[in-house]
């Protein structure tokens, strides 16, 4: 029997796939649990408008996030910390520190590893957009006097 997903099924296929499984699956686990439907020409075309409407929005994400990825290629955000004579800040700039800064740019991000800086100068970080898109900014510590 054919079926179209409804849900992500281990070792079956993604949401929205049309995969052909054996009718007693079907109809004892995959239909009355929510995982899938029967594959009706309905269904199909029913299935078909919604890939096409998903595929639509995300390359209008990914293009919002090419946008957000060159307005902050090459920004400085720079961060003001008490230091001691060698350059050693008292406090820290965490991941959190840059997700916060970033936002007054109007970009919401998750680092994806801890970055925390304790000495004076310019860093190199790389700030994960989503859908595989990232932006380089330059994150500057220097001494607050």
């Amino acid at each position: 029997m054919k079926v179209i997903l409804l849900k992500d099924v281990r070792g079956l296929g993604k949401r929205g796939e049309v995969r052909e499984v054996n009718d007693g699956y079907a109809k004892n686990r995959l239909i009355p649990g929510k995982f899938a439907a029967q594959a009706t020409p309905g269904a199909l075309a029913a299935n078909e408008r919604s890939r096409e409407a998903q595929d639509e929005a995300r390359a209008l994400r990914i293009t919002e996030l090419k946008q957000a990825a060159q307005m902050l290629e090459g920004k400085v955000v720079v961060f003001k910390r008490k230091m001691n004579d060698k350059g050693e800040a008292f406090g820290s700039v965490s991941e959190h520190d840059i997700e916060e800064s970033l936002n007054s740019f109007g970009i919401t991000a998750k680092l994806a590893e801890k970055k925390i800086i304790k000495t004076a100068g310019d860093y190199e970080v790389k700030i994960p957009l989503g859908e595989g898109i990232h932006a380089n900014v330059k994150v500057r510590l220097e001494a607050d006097l």
